[in-house]
């Protein structure tokens, strides 16, 4: 499982719906994540990933991975 801040669950959901329509059909958040995952890894953005990891490890917002409970 994966825990996700508010703000990457919007973005997920807005994907979601997007996919989803140009699909005419319901698109998973797996497979989305999926499909994410598959894009990162054919790109080579493991570079650009591992600063926004550190980027959004530095706001507080999530600690050691986890986001943090308010």
């Amino acid at each position: 499982s994966i825990s996700l801040t508010p703000a990457a669950s919007d973005v997920l959901d807005r994907l979601i719906g997007e996919l989803s329509k140009e699909a005419d059909r319901k698109v998973s958040a797996s497979a989305v994540v999926r499909a994410l995952l598959r894009y990162a890894d054919t790109q080579g953005a493991s570079a650009k990933i591992s600063a926004l990891v550190r980027a959004e490890t530095s706001t507080g917002e999530v600690v050691w991975g986890r986001a943090v409970s308010r």
